[in-house]
């Protein structure tokens, strides 16, 4: 069978290690990309997820303040280029070299 391609605002958010959040990442691009309404609702959802990486809250709100102005396309290019950031930044202070790994960065730890 052929190989599940995912769009690549998807693969973004899969490559970040933050559990139940992913499905809403996934949908948000998929939203922002069908320029659907119901991404307020979806951004609305992550902003109040708990607990919520600073990083992320921060890619959000300015997400959130796009959208907020109709900018669908600036909204998604913003969470497209914000999402590998926010992954480094969560696999550096969790110390998670799988997740890490999978990005291709590097953690703080030390291996010793």
């Amino acid at each position: 069978p052929a190989p599940e391609i995912m769009a690549p605002g998807h693969q973004l958010a899969a490559a970040i290690d933050i559990g139940p959040l992913r499905p809403l990442l996934d949908k948000a691009l998929a939203q922002l990309e069908a320029f659907d309404i119901d991404i307020d609702n979806t951004l609305q959802e992550l902003l109040l997820a708990d607990p919520l990486p600073p990083a992320l809250a921060e890619l959000l709100d300015a997400v959130a303040r796009l959208v907020a102005d109709y900018a669908y396309e600036a909204a998604l290019a913003r969470l497209r280029q914000g999402l590998p950031a926010v992954g480094a930044a969560i696999c550096r202070s969790r110390h998670d070299r799988g997740a890490c790994a999978a990005m291709g960065t590097q953690t703080l730890r030390n291996p010793g």
